[in-house]
């Protein structure tokens, strides 16, 4: 059965990402990238894990049925009819969760919904953290995640209670039924229960209703089993069955309806024939008729959201052509994607090459032509440095928090209960069976700690090699158009296959270890029995008939108790497990209170009044890398102040440096004559208006509460200050453009990586202050539309202090000053 199981989770794992690496054009609708993760994540880990367990409810089923059904000829021989009393009684206690079956179904689909909004916003958080506190959303962030979390429990609150009913229905099961037959068969008889017709009967019902606890509890698992097996076959289920839309249909060549591919064409390298491109069944753009020549360099320029993504995407296929037609005469697409697709634990030049025969030539002058040789020359393993996943994904922790721990509490304090009562009956029968129990208890504990030592390292094991299975399904999915585009589906599910095998055999040899425990246990409780009733025999003078008769039924029971106890007590250890991971990961990893216990809580009133910013000698590195070598600059008030270098030469470190986000090895910074290291790291962030390099935005708020987190002003000014960052660049810069800032971010049309950036824009000049901080806030736009968005910055706010970061070499001549950073060090300081 475990490796049906196995074989069952490999499947749908495979089928999920196989799915995930589809061009969205496929896709009934589109669907944002964090969102897709966090479904994914969740399908591949809650929902597989919840599927899987179906066949093994449906063998425990076929076992119970043949156990019950020569259980109640037993019976019939032993009390006749009367077994139809606790019959009728187990099938009550099975109707009860049958009959729950689908408010259980609707309160675990609205759960696992609710995880993944909750996984969402976490990952969202972990990613970008810098981002966040640059830009003052740590509040807003926060608040997003403890309202998914909110949702989440009550969501679970539903399910958790009618699980109540169903546990309550199966521990009742076997009580009632002695008593209800008993009961009847001394009410039906008039007559005394004679000794070989009581201990007949209670074995066979022990035997017969043993296994029913646990089946009946298995039920809500049974539920949640189908409903994961809904959500997975919705999930991978061909869009074309979803919709009905002719244009979702994907062609056996693997082509999309209306993208077709010849190689008739000398002069084009694609041709677009009155094409309409869109996400869904919504049209971005309309008619488009153009040839792309052999060759040629083609820029692709216009305000955001205009649809500039949408046109290079549809040339391998990842939007939908709602009408006419666009023919390549290529199969082989170089995609550049605004976020790059890595795979974790693969070097540099893995994720440069990809699955490409390494040239050296080229590589060489690949990296020269991207500038990366400097950068990487100053890493110790140069271009063998492995990248490592940034996002510590804990899927199933809190899942674990919230119910299997309590579970595995309770019941192994019930199993505890339940083998002691069962040892002290045995011992009623026998004083002498204390002996075999004392030797038994021994050997269980050996057994045990041997047990523990070999499963923590297994239980390590799965965890571990379960990591990069999600990390490669999160980045496959996140990085889609790259994995098509370069045609590297066939190699990515082949890294995920790898994967998966490595994670089924650690988890595969955990299990083996469980079933040899389980055995060992069931011969123990075999030898205790076999020795209770040596005892018996050659004691039966002394020996009070009765109490040797329960002391036998109780051997029947002592070893599904010894197992059980076992079982939970594993179970529990595991799960302690969990803890002891969040405990680490909160003991090891750093948090912004290192280093900042000399900072004052507040810093004086109003300011900074002036927006002076003063470096003198800092030194800054991460870890022991330098970013900042005695750098020294003096800006003065209301100068417009622009920070230009190479990547990576320290341009980011230097503005970070005044949100605390990284600290300073040694020198002064001071704004207005205050020095920096005086002031807590939220007052900073308060006081400063800053834009990070990717601006976070809550995709479950609105576009308002996005740009006026805190909900300080009115709908006229964000409207207003939606239009400054629009102005000469976007229709929404017109009077007469309509904007709905109540709508949904991620429904709205400022989805887009371009409107993302103005939006990051807006929310800091709608905040007061002295001094901006920017870090590439127009990286996205082209020069022209670059220098008016800095006028427009400039012009709404005069007097204050702006230090910008960019790589934009147009429009240096409107700033007051330019810094040129070079490998840490200020090189140039010109008015």
């Amino acid at each position: 059965m475990d490796q049906i199981s196995f074989r069952i989770r490999a499947y749908l794992t495979y089928r999920i990402h196989a799915k995930s690496v589809e061009p969205m054009a496929t896709q009934a609708s589109a669907r944002g990238s964090d969102s897709e993760s966090a479904k994914v994540t969740v399908l591949a880990s809650v929902d597989v894990t919840q599927a899987v367990f179906i066949p093994r409810v449906l063998a425990e089923t076929t076992t119970s049925v043949i156990i019950v059904g020569v259980g109640a000829y037993l019976l019939y021989q032993a009390v006749d009819l009367v077994l139809i009393g606790p019959l009728l009684l187990a099938l009550l206690s099975i109707s009860i969760p049958i009959s729950l079956g689908k408010r259980l179904t609707r309160s675990q689909r609205r759960a696992l919904e609710a995880t993944e909004r909750r996984i969402r916003s976490v990952g969202q958080l972990v990613e970008k953290t810098r981002s966040i506190r640059m830009g003052g959303m740590e509040s807003m962030a926060e608040k997003e995640v403890l309202e998914n979390r909110v949702v989440e429990i009550k969501a679970m609150s539903l399910y958790r209670k009618l699980l109540i009913v169903v546990v309550f229905a199966s521990d009742s099961v076997n009580g009632f039924s002695l008593l209800l037959t008993f009961g009847v068969y001394t009410a039906v008889n008039g007559t005394d229960l004679e000794y070989t017709t009581l201990f007949t009967a209670l074995s066979v019902i022990s035997i017969m209703l043993g296994p029913f606890p646990s089946f009946i509890q298995m039920l809500p698992a049974l539920y949640e089993g189908f409903v994961s097996w809904g959500r997975i076959s919705a999930y991978v289920k061909p869009d074309s069955e979803q919709s009905g839309d002719a244009h979702h249909l994907e062609k056996a060549d693997n082509q999309i309806c209306g993208l077709i591919h010849t190689s008739s064409d000398d002069l084009n390298v694609a041709t677009f024939c009155g094409a309409s491109l869109g996400w869904g069944t919504e049209k971005i753009l309309f008619d488009v008729s153009l040839d792309l020549k052999k060759g040629s360099v083609i820029g692709v320029t216009g305000s955001s959201g205009c649809g500039k993504s949408t046109l290079l995407r549809s040339l391998i296929g990842e939007v939908n052509i709602l009408s006419g037609t666009i023919r390549t005469s290529t199969l082989r697409t170089a995609f550049c994607d605004q976020t790059p697709y890595f795979l974790a634990n693969r070097t540099i030049r893995q994720n440069i090459i990809l699955e490409s025969p390494f040239d050296g030539k080229l590589y060489s002058e690949v990296l020269h032509s991207c500038c990366l040789i400097p950068d990487i020359s100053k890493w110790p393993k140069g271009d063998d440095t492995v990248l490592v996943d940034a996002v510590g994904t804990f899927t199933n922790d809190v899942n674990v928090l919230d119910l299997a721990l309590p579970l595995a509490i309770l019941n192994s304090i019930w199993a505890v209960a339940a083998v002691l009562g069962s040892m002290g009956v045995l011992a009623a029968g026998s004083v002498y069976t204390l002996i075999s129990l004392a030797i038994s208890l021994v050997v269980l504990y050996f057994i045990q700690r041997r047990y523990l030592a070999t499963s923590s390292q297994l239980r390590t094991l799965q965890i571990a090699s379960q990591a990069p299975v999600i990390g490669t399904l999160r980045a496959s999915c996140d990085g889609r158009a790259t994995i098509r585009a370069f045609n590297l589906q066939d190699s990515a599910c082949s890294t995920l296959v790898d994967q998966v095998y490595q994670a089924s055999k650690s988890a595969y040899l955990f299990k083996s270890l469980q079933a040899w425990l389980f055995l060992v246990i069931g011969l123990l409780a075999g030898g205790v029995a076999g020795t209770l009733a040596a005892l018996l025999v050659g004691l039966k003078s002394t020996v009070n008939v009765g109490w040797a008769g329960v002391a036998l039924v109780n051997t029947i029971t002592l070893g599904s108790d010894l197992k059980m106890l076992m079982n939970w007590l594993t179970l529990l250890e595991a799960q302690l497990g969990v803890v002891r991971r969040i405990r680490e990961f909160i003991a090891t990893t750093p948090t912004e209170g290192d280093g900042h216990a000399g900072r004052v809580e507040e810093p004086p009133q109003g300011w900074p009044r002036k927006g002076n910013v003063v470096l003198h000698g800092v030194c800054a590195a991460y870890d022991d890398h330098p970013v900042l070598r005695n750098a020294s600059v003096n800006i003065r008030a209301g100068e417009k102040v622009a920070v230009v270098g190479r990547t990576g030469s320290g341009k980011s470190s230097l503005i970070q440096l005044l949100f605390g986000l990284i600290e300073k090895t040694s020198g002064l910074v001071q704004v207005d004559d205050v020095d920096l290291d005086t002031v807590s790291v939220q007052s900073l962030r308060k006081s400063f208006a800053g834009v990070p390099q990717f601006t976070f935005c809550n995709s479950q708020a609105s576009v308002k509460a996005n740009i006026d987190p805190n909900d300080e002003h009115s709908h006229a000014d964000v409207v207003e200050m939606i239009r400054l960052v629009s102005a000469g660049i976007s229709e929404y810069g017109e009077p007469e453009a309509a904007i709905d800032i109540d709508q949904l971010w991620e429904l709205s049309k400022f989805s887009s990586s371009g409107w993302q950036q103005r939006l990051g824009i807006a929310r800091a000049l709608l905040r007061s202050s002295a001094l901006y901080v920017m870090d590439e806030p127009t990286s996205g736009m082209d020069g022209k539309n670059h220098k008016v968005m800095l006028s427009n910055m400039f012009q709404r706010r005069p007097e204050s202090t702006f230090i910008i970061v960019t790589h934009h070499n147009d429009g240096l001549d409107i700033f007051d000053k330019v810094l040129t950073v070079q490998e840490g060090d200020i090189l140039t300081s010109k008015s």
